[in-house]
């Protein structure tokens, strides 16, 4: 993310996005990712800020988007606009950089129940630095290439 100075870090960012200015924090998983604080999705139109915010100026590369609401110190709910994809049902990178805002920005301990459309992802910020996610994966799609 490019700001007009230096910063250490992006917490509770002023980002202009089609004339609002929403709060944002910013940060990397291996990949950009900006992460939105809400008190309800239905109130916010995510699907409309997504693809702006991926696509914003500030983002030079793109971002992940990743909306979430705060139920408790041990629970979120996230919506995900992923680089690149659009709305997403799960995303691991997507739930930790989510699961390291909540934490940074004073909302949540280090152990979260991160609540997606695409299941419960249980994560862990370690105090070693390590991020950790348990879960499950499934086969969603078999097929074979043609010779």
């Amino acid at each position: 993310m490019t700001a007009s100075e230096p910063l250490d870090r992006v917490i509770d960012y002023p980002l202009v996005v089609d004339n609002e200015t929403l709060q944002v924090t910013a940060l990397q998983m291996g990949n950009p990712n900006c992460c939105v604080f809400v008190d309800d999705f239905d109130a916010i139109d995510w699907r409309r800020l997504g693809p702006l915010i991926e696509n914003h100026p500030q983002f030079p590369e793109r971002t992940n988007v990743i909306f979430i609401r705060v139920r408790d110190r041990g629970n979120i709910e996230e919506r995900i606009w992923e680089r690149g994809v659009g709305e997403t049902e799960s995303s691991g990178t997507c739930s930790c950089a989510a699961v390291v805002a909540s934490v940074i920005n004073g909302k949540t301990d280090r152990v979260v129940d991160v609540h997606a459309p695409g299941g419960l992802i249980p994560i862990e910020w370690r105090d070693d630095g390590q991020v950790v996610l348990t879960g499950t994966a499934s086969v969603v799609y078999n097929g074979e290439w043609p010779e």
